[in-house]
């Protein structure tokens, strides 16, 4: 009797194994929130953090594979997401450290995983950075001194349309 039941648990195990990654690999469909954006001028020294949001609208698990950024200047946050379940949204960090560059600048973002069409998405931004001047700071920028000093800072991020720090197509009207 504990003979027969070796060997089916030896002919099972196998067999769910297999069963239990039949969707794992398998492609899916993504969509990224403003891929292409237009960052507001920036001064050089400050670092601007970019959130994007990313939602799995297939039917399979989508497995971000590789995430690479078009200039060192750019650190992503890849620790918290790696997978994203089908139907659900998952949020890529990013970090340009304004330090390296000055004037106009324009960076990908090259995302990897099992995706449709090619595996692979490309997102862009690009804004300006301008250096510091050398006077005293008017009510605008003390007030973001203390918006960026807040514990909360994330929250900005996903308020209301007008509240973006980008914008996407042309530039808005004043």
């Amino acid at each position: 009797m504990p003979h027969l039941f070796q060997k089916n648990l030896i002919a099972i195990l196998p067999l769910l194994f297999f069963i239990s990654c039949e969707k794992e690999g398998q492609s899916t469909t993504i969509e990224v929130k403003d891929p292409q954006r237009h960052y507001f001028p920036v001064v050089q020294g400050e670092k601007l953090h970019i959130v994007f949001p990313v939602k799995n609208t297939g039917k399979n698990l989508l497995e971000i594979k590789e995430i690479q950024t078009s200039c060192g200047c750019i650190i992503a946050d890849d620790s918290n997401i790696k997978n994203i379940v089908p139907q659900s949204t998952g949020y890529l960090h990013f970090e340009y450290d304004t330090n390296k560059n000055t004037g106009y600048v324009q960076h990908q973002i090259y995302i990897y995983g099992n995706f449709i069409p090619n595996n692979k998405i490309e997102l862009n931004f690009d804004t300006h950075v301008v250096t510091s001047s050398l006077h005293s700071k008017d009510y605008e920028e003390l007030y973001k001194e203390i918006q960026e000093s807040s514990p909360n800072i994330d929250k900005l991020n996903y308020g209301l349309e007008r509240q973006k720090n980008y914008y996407t197509g042309d530039k808005p009207e004043e």
